[in-house]
């Protein structure tokens, strides 16, 4: 990150890094991020990504974003312009829509390899699930805290290891409560179970729960695991012998 004085030559800088990035077959996006109150929400982020689907074309997009590339369009609209015929989403809350679009930027990273983003998305996922308090998911703000300082660490970024850190000890420091769920099933995973035990498809779950339908897979097949099943109709048995189901 570039942080000096106007007019020291931050621009030209950047330009020559880029240019040798590009020379060794890095890919390149750029974004600039403006001070003034009149700028946009998410600008520094929004400039980079519609430069990347500019680069990429409809079938990256596709191979890379899968099935989020509908959420993502609520912020990069030119998705659209590669992928006219993605399906319109129905509005959320505010809250509904900043976790969705949080799921899919994880899956996006994931998918393309983006592993630097990846390990900021873990962050802020995680902060997002610790400021929601008590609706929060402990457990997955947690895991996502650890994977993001094992991709910080590995890279050499100490900004991002630093806020880990210190999100770490604020998590830490909160009380420590008994699980509440038999099998060590986290809040989210019990959530799954039951819409799994009341019949519901992955995609049913995922429109329900307002995450991504990679996400419902990695849930039922943790589920599978820690409750000894081998397929849905076992999870469901276990889910009304304990109680999770509706």
């Amino acid at each position: 990150m570039l942080a000096v004085e106007p007019g020291i030559g931050k621009t030209r800088t950047a330009q020559e890094f880029a240019a040798l990035a590009e020379e060794r077959r890095a890919q390149v996006l750029w974004g600039r991020c403006y001070e003034e109150e009149e700028a946009l929400p998410h600008s520094p982020w929004v400039q980079p990504m519609r430069d990347y689907v500019r680069q990429a074309g409809a079938e990256q997009i596709t191979a890379e974003m899968g099935p989020g590339a509908a959420n993502i369009t609520e912020i990069i609209v030119e998705i659209r312009d590669e992928l006219p015929d993605l399906e319109t989403l129905p509005a959320l809350e505010p809250e509904q829509a900043r976790f969705r679009l949080l799921e899919e930027a994880l899956t996006l990273c994931r998918k393309a390899g983006y592993r630097p983003e990846m390990a900021w998305s873990c962050c802020d996922y995680a902060d997002a699930q610790r400021q929601r308090g008590a609706d929060g998911d402990p457990g997955k703000a947690m895991t996502l805290l650890h994977e993001s300082l094992a991709i910080s660490t590995g890279l050499g970024m100490p900004p991002l290891m630093e806020r880990v850190a210190e999100q770490l000890e604020l998590s830490q420091a909160q009380p420590e409560t008994a699980p509440a769920y038999p099998g060590g099933l986290t809040q989210q995973e019990v959530e799954v179970l039951s819409l799994v035990a009341a019949g519901k498809s992955n995609a049913g779950i995922a429109e329900e729960l307002v995450v991504s339908p990679n996400t419902v897979v990695r849930h039922v097949s943790n589920i599978l695991a820690k409750t000894g099943s081998s397929k849905r109709t076992e999870a469901a048995r276990y889910a009304a012998q304990h109680g999770l189901a509706e």
